[in-house]
C-alpha cells in the first residue's frame, strides 16, 4: 500500500470508530472513494485483454508520437523533436514512458521523414531499445544517420500480423497491420 494512502487510512479509520452522536459514516463513505478508485485503475491496467487495441497519443511540441499497442505488439510512430543538447523528446519524454510501463521491445518503428520534428535525437534513442522493423519515406537519409542499414523505405504492401488468443465466440482470433500507401517504386 502506497504511503500517500496512510493518512486517508487512518481517517477512515476514525470516522468509522466514533462515536453514533458524531454521525460521521457518510463522510467515511466519501473518503473509501479514492482508494476504491485506485483500486479499479490498478486493477484494470493488469487485466487488460490481449485483444486491446491500446493508442497513445503523445504531445511532442511540433506534433505527435503515437503509440499502437496490441498484445505484445507495439508500433512507435515518430519522435519528435531535438530542441536543444539538454532535451529531446524522443530521449527525455519517449524512452522515460516506455520505461515507466517496462516496454523495451519495438516491433514497428515507422519515422514519416527525417525533418527534427519528427526524427530528432534518433540515434540516442535507439540506444539500448531493441526494434525488430524501421520504416520511413526516407530511409536512405535515417540510414545515413545512424551509419548502418536500419529503416526500410516505407510503401504499400508491406504488413505485420499476429495472433490475439482464443475467443470462445469465433476461436482464434488475429490481427493484421497493412501499408497501403505509398505505392513501391
Amino acid at each position: 500500500l502506497k504511503t500517500a494512502y496512510w493518512p486517508l487510512l487512518c481517517l477512515l479509520a476514525l470516522t468509522l470508530l466514533a462515536p453514533r452522536v458524531f454521525n460521521l459514516r457518510p463522510l467515511a463513505f466519501c473518503l473509501c472513494l479514492p482508494l476504491l478508485f485506485s483500486a479499479l485503475a490498478k486493477y484494470s491496467d493488469k487485466t487488460q485483454h490481449e485483444s486491446t487495441l491500446r493508442i497513445d497519443v503523445l504531445d511532442v511540441g511540433q506534433g505527435l508520437a503515437l503509440i499502437f499497442r496490441l498484445g505484445d505488439f507495439l508500433w512507435l510512430y515518430d519522435i519528435g523533436a531535438r530542441f536543444s543538447d539538454r532535451f529531446a523528446v524522443a530521449t527525455d519524454l519517449i524512452k522515460p514512458w516506455m520505461r515507466q510501463r517496462a516496454l523495451k521491445h519495438i516491433d514497428l518503428l515507422t519515422i514519416s521523414h527525417g525533418d527534427n520534428d519528427h526524427a530528432g535525437a534518433l540515434v540516442p534513442f535507439l540506444q539500448g531499445l531493441d526494434v525488430t522493423d524501421s520504416l520511413s519515406g526516407q530511409a536512405a537519409l535515417l540510414n545515413q544517420r545512424l551509419g548502418r542499414e536500419q529503416f526500410q523505405v516505407c510503401e504499400a504492401g508491406q504488413s505485420w500480423q499476429g495472433q490475439l488468443g482464443q475467443n470462445t465466440q469465433i476461436g482464434q482470433a488475429y490481427w493484421q497491420l497493412k501499408t497501403l500507401w505509398p505505392d513501391s517504386g
